[in-house]
């Protein structure tokens, strides 16, 4: 195992990246992982009915009071 430089392994293409990844420092490994862009995708919206809003409102107040275990255990 080469010990690769971080500056080395940007200079690389994305292939050779993912293959000689494993050559950089615990540290430059974790700066690598917490650079890379987080990637998802939007898979909808939409409005929220007004029993869905109730019950979202509900929630967030059985939060804060500390009586989640109750709001979930309640009867529907």
């Amino acid at each position: 195992m080469s010990n690769l430089s971080l500056e080395e392994f940007y200079k690389l293409s994305e292939k050779e990246k993912g293959v000689r990844y494993k050559e950089l420092s615990d540290h430059d490994r974790f700066l690598v992982r917490i650079s890379m862009p987080i990637k998802g995708e939007n898979v909808g919206f939409r409005e929220l009915t007004e029993r869905e809003k109730k019950e979202a409102k509900e929630f967030e107040e059985a939060v804060k009071s500390g009586n989640i275990n109750k709001w979930f255990n309640k009867e529907v």
